[in-house]
């Protein structure tokens, strides 16, 4: 069984594609870099520690709304950095009209 799963393993890692998301922190960086590090790397994951309960929170971030794929849109968030509040945009599922 565990020679199953690790040739289904090594199967999935040769056909999967190669790109990676880039991951920050951005609690080290400062908003313009946090920024610039998007319009790079976009989508990319950005890390920081919930200034409530200390916990670390991340999602997933855009460069610019036209990295949103389907049905999402984008949406100012703001995350902490280094040297303050960072406005970034984040790809979400706008939420449907009912009648």
């Amino acid at each position: 069984m565990k020679r199953l799963a690790l040739t289904a393993a090594a199967i999935l890692l040769a056909v999967a594609p190669a790109s990676a998301v880039s991951r920050y922190d951005t609690q080290r960086m400062s908003c313009a870099k946090v920024q610039a590090a998007l319009r790079s790397d976009s989508p990319a994951i950005l890390r920081f520690q919930s200034q409530q309960s200390g916990v670390t929170l991340y999602n997933l971030y855009v460069g610019s709304g036209q990295d949103c794929r389907g049905t999402t849109i984008p949406r100012a968030r703001t995350v902490p950095a280094a040297d303050g509040p960072c406005t970034v945009l984040q790809c979400v599922t706008p939420p449907h009209n009912s009648r």
